[in-house]
């Protein structure tokens, strides 16, 4: 009698198993990756400052400032191989930085003592 209770359940399980293996599943929605202005991840224009009153800001930087701001940024695992511009921020220690023609940015924040590195 125990047998037989062993070889219903398991058998069972595994009708069970196979449908849930093969069951018709619904097709998996296809990821769109968009900038916020609308436009395609591989199609999207390179990326400027907001206006000119900001490019202007964004020239401030000296190249020692850029060099220390791209090794930061490789230095977390990013790919920055050279600074296009700088943005310092106006109320606090930190930096929109702009790097690879202008198709990454980042954000350099101080926190104490410490550097945040923030990928946009």
């Amino acid at each position: 009698m125990r047998r037989a209770i062993f070889i219903v359940v398991g058998l069972m399980l595994l009708a069970v198993a196979i449908h849930i293996v093969l069951r018709p599943r619904a097709p998996e929605p296809q990821k769109n990756f968009l900038y916020t202005d609308g436009t395609p991840w591989g199609n999207a224009p390179l990326r400027r400052p907001a206006s000119n009153s900001q490019a202007s800001q964004c020239q401030e930087a000296s190249q020692t400032q850029r060099n220390v701001a791209a090794s930061m940024i490789t230095l977390q695992g990013y790919e920055c191989k050279k600074v296009d511009a700088m943005c310092p921020y106006v109320l606090y220690q930190g930096w929109t930085v702009y790097c690879n023609d202008y198709r990454y940015s980042f954000e350099l924040k101080k926190h104490g003592d410490q550097w945040s590195v923030t990928a946009n």
